[in-house]
């Protein structure tokens, strides 16, 4: 929203860059989890998923420029 503001540009979220899905480990302590098997989103589906979103971000513009803003832990 910040970049956004300064460049006059419109800001949209997109739930396909989300973080990974952690299935039913979501809110859980490490003290809950330990034994339940995973149920989430492996890395793989994790990486098609933003890639898909990324492209379908950047397509419409295929000569322009986008501004994709995420962050990491």
């Amino acid at each position: 929203e910040i970049v956004g503001a300064r460049l006059g540009l419109l800001v949209k979220q997109e739930s396909g860059l989300r973080e990974i899905d952690v299935g039913s480990w979501q809110g859980l302590t490490r003290a809950q989890i330990d034994g339940r098997p995973w149920d989430g989103e492996t890395y793989e589906q994790h990486a098609e998923r933003v890639m898909h979103a990324l492209r379908a971000i950047a397509d419409p513009h295929p000569a322009g420029r986008v501004l994709v803003v995420s962050h990491v832990r």
